[in-house]
């Protein structure tokens, strides 16, 4: 993680000697989800449905133009991934949810089509800070929940080797709206997970985010 946060901050200070530095910050909602192997269904739940996982990013963004029309963008986010299985039975709600809590970096080519909007894409490498499972029951009566969980932080392969794929549209001068979809080409799992996991266990997060932003 630090060498990831050092390798933004040179990149920081590279584009700001450039005179030409365009930064500020943007945030909004993660739906995550997961394509596992074995799926789900196949661990004995086949009666569970594969819902979205909701979370949360925000990070700090600077860009560079490299004409009118394109330049780069290095970012530092923070963005919440995984996926939710979902089943009721008898008005209680049962979900098993995967999460990660993910410090990621992207390198992103952008373009200007029209004036206002921006596409982007490019490669984004992740360091997962923490990763677990969750257990939660929702009881027909809404004030009384539980949950039990299991941090599996050793058994998550902490680097991971994402691409993403985006645009926003700027409004009232300085703020714009945005989508990004992120696809993760890494398996989040080790190879070795104790039997906490099926063998040779694989999982890929794709991430759709939808926010806002802001030109310091």
């Amino acid at each position: 993680m630090k060498r990831l946060v050092l390798l933004f901050a040179v990149l920081c200070v590279a584009v700001g000697m450039s005179m030409a530095l365009d930064y500020g910050v943007r945030g909004g909602v993660a739906l995550g989800n997961m394509a596992l192997d074995p799926e789900f269904e196949e661990w004995g739940s086949s009666d569970f449905d594969d819902v979205i996982k909701m979370g949360f990013y925000g990070g700090f963004f600077i860009q560079y133009p490299l004409s009118e029309t394109m330049g780069l963008m290095g970012e530092l986010n923070y963005i919440q991934k995984g996926d939710r299985y979902h089943q009721e039975v008898d008005g209680d709600n049962l979900n098993y949810i995967f999460y990660g809590k993910v410090l990621e970096m992207p390198i992103l080519f952008y373009f200007l089509p029209m004036e206002k909007m921006t596409l982007y894409a490019g490669p984004v490498l992740g360091y997962v800070l923490k990763g677990g499972f969750k257990y939660k029951v929702s009881v027909d009566d809404p004030a009384i929940s539980w949950y039990e969980g299991l941090d599996m932080n050793e058994y998550i392969n902490r680097f991971e080797l994402s691409a993403a794929a985006g645009g926003r549209y700027q409004f009232a001068g300085k703020y714009f709206g945005e989508v990004r979809y992120i696809y993760g080409f890494s398996n989040i799992f080790k190879d070795d997970t104790d039997g906490m996991l099926p063998d040779e266990m694989e999982g890929k997060t794709s991430t759709l985010t939808i926010g806002f932003g802001v030109n310091l």
